[in-house]
């Protein structure tokens, strides 16, 4: 990807060629498969960071991409509101999961189009390394939480592969992440290493799998969970 595009997340151009490494058609073989990828991500937070009941509970996704995760948690009859900075990506995921609400939003800008102390749990998968001013990204995510409320995010940690991305423009160590959560008066901060098995998930949500650990091998995909409360 050429580094003249870093930093236009929104942009339709730029939208299509950032995902297209990923998905060809935005259709339900493409939507599945990354569902079923996104099953060990919930298996992991349901293991390290429990989330208790979901029926009725109100949650919110950000950076949810083509809504998988959303459709993850719908299904376990959270709640669910999901949104992305792309319009690109959000009007294939309303196409794909017409059960989820979705709207465009970016949670610098313009957070103040969710309610402040709405939600008890907020997700941002892999979002906060590619913003400008993810503080700014994290005081706004607390405000829409009750009190009490959880966020959980994952972003990569440093390895030359994570910061060759000329996207990745915050990508930090997860003390660094851990102490910015202090400053803004989160508690109970917690981060666990994640390691997701490669290829297997296509075949099964059996074999979609996380496991506990840091590592910088080349053909797998890493990242940071983190858990702060409000």
């Amino acid at each position: 990807m050429k580094k003249a595009l870093v930093n236009r997340h929104g942009d339709r151009n730029f939208d299509k060629e950032y995902f297209s490494p990923r998905y060809k058609k935005y259709d339900e073989k493409e939507f599945l498969r990354t569902y079923r990828s996104l099953i060990a991500w919930i298996r992991f937070i349901e293991r390290y960071f429990p989330l208790g009941r979901s029926e009725g509970r109100k949650v919110l996704e950000v950076g949810c991409g083509l809504g998988g995760f959303a459709k993850i948690l719908d299904e376990r009859g959270f709640d669910v509101v999901a949104s992305d900075t792309s319009a690109f990506i959000i009007d294939n995921a309303k196409r794909l999961n017409p059960n989820v609400e979705f709207s465009v939003v970016n949670i610098e800008s313009n957070a103040n189009k969710y309610k402040d102390n709405e939600y008890e749990i907020i997700f941002a998968f892999e979002v906060m390394e590619h913003l400008v001013n993810p503080q700014k990204a994290l005081q706004n995510l607390k405000g829409k939480l009750k009190k009490g409320g959880l966020l959980i995010f994952t972003t990569p940690y440093r390895t030359k592969r994570t910061t060759s991305d000329p996207t990745h423009i915050s990508v930090k160590e997860p003390e660094v992440w851990i102490k910015l959560g202090e400053k803004l008066g989160f508690k109970d901060l917690k981060y666990k290493y994640a390691t997701f098995i490669p290829f297997f998930y296509r075949y099964s949500t059996f074999l979609s799998i996380a496991l506990p650990i840091r590592t910088d091998f080349p053909i797998v995909g890493y990242t940071c969970f983190f858990s702060f409360r409000k």
